[in-house]
Parts: C-alpha cells; structure tokens; sequence
C-alpha cells in the first residue's frame, strides 16, 4: 500500500512541475515558492458546512509581474471540521488556479503590509471559473533570506460551483483560503 501512494505522490509532483515550468518557462528570472502551502476550504450547504484542509499547496509568485500560480490535489484535503452535507465522490484531478495581483511588481525589500485585489482562473482541467479576492502580504527577514507571509481567498457562488460531482447540487457556496503561507525566494536557472 505504501508504494501505490509514493507512486501517487510522485505523479502528482510531476505533474505540477510540468505545469509549473511551463509558466516559468519564459523570461522570469525569480520568484517566491512553496511547496507546503496551508489551505482551508469551506462547503456551505445552507444547514450545515464541511471544512477541509491541507498543507500541500504548491504555490509559486512571481514577483516581478505580480502574477502567481497554485496547485493542489483534492486528495491531499482532509475534513478538521464536518457537517451532515458531503460529496458522495471526491473530484479527480488537479486544481490550479493562476492569476494576477492589481500591482504592477512585488516589492521584495522589507516593506510594510500590503493588502491588494487580484484575479485569477480556477481550472480542474474541466472547467475555467473565473475567481477574485484580496490578497496580504508581508515580507518577513532580511538580508538575502528574504522571505514573504502571502495569504488570500475567494468565494465561489452556487452558480460557479464546478459540475459533475455528486453532492454538488445542494452546496450554496465554497470558500477558499490560502492562510499566510510562508515563501522562499529562489532563483530560476533557464
């Protein structure tokens, strides 16, 4: 059994390597990453609500153009908090989400917080939802171990709630939440 997930956990890290160096594969030199990101998801079905979480949210921000991309395997979400509604299938697949701050670059020198808008699309390989929020960030550190606490989240409406899911139809609203997540700055080497 512990094979057929090491097997899992290493086809999802290719898969978003891909994905990731396909978007970096450009001219951006640098940018913040983490491959632990903390997430919180909310399920409201009106009467009752399942909270879910993890801490592998591969995250990656580009500081240059204030633009960022985020990755995360429905499989690595775990309930911290259920109620009497649930999905009778879990999604299959990647969820990513790519999107762009409303700043024109990241400041990456000590600063004080910042708090911005940004938009964004989700994807699950089925379906695009275009996706808007306020995104914090602080940069923590100094000298060259620069680092940034960056946090966001969205809300998804019953009428951009992806389809195809069992369960799905009595869920009024989800909310996503990516808690201040901790990114190292890394240098990409084209």
């Amino acid at each position: 059994m512990k094979t057929a997930g090491l097997i899992k956990q290493f086809v999802l890290l290719l898969a978003t390597c891909l994905v990731f160096s396909q978007v970096y594969a450009q001219d951006e030199e640098h940018f913040f990453q983490t491959k632990g990101g903390e997430i919180i998801v909310r399920l409201d079905f009106g009467d009752s609500a399942v909270q879910l979480k993890s801490n592998k949210l591969l995250l990656l921000l580009d500081y240059d153009n204030a633009v960022f991309k985020a990755a995360l395997s429905p499989t690595t979400l775990k309930a911290v908090e259920a109620g009497s509604g649930s999905f009778t299938s879990q999604p299959a697949g990647e969820f990513s989400l790519s999107g762009r701050f409303e700043v024109d670059h990241i400041e990456t020198g000590n600063h004080e917080p910042m708090e911005f808008q940004f938009t964004g699309v989700l994807t699950n390989g089925r379906q695009e939802i275009p996706v808007s929020g306020i995104a914090q960030l602080q940069h923590i550190g100094g000298g060259g171990e620069v680092a940034c606490l960056l946090g966001f989240g969205f809300n998804l409406e019953h009428s951009q709630i992806p389809t195809g899911y069992s369960g799905v139809e009595n869920l009024q609203q989800i909310k996503v939440q990516v808690m201040q997540t901790v990114l190292r700055r890394e240098k990409q080497k084209n």
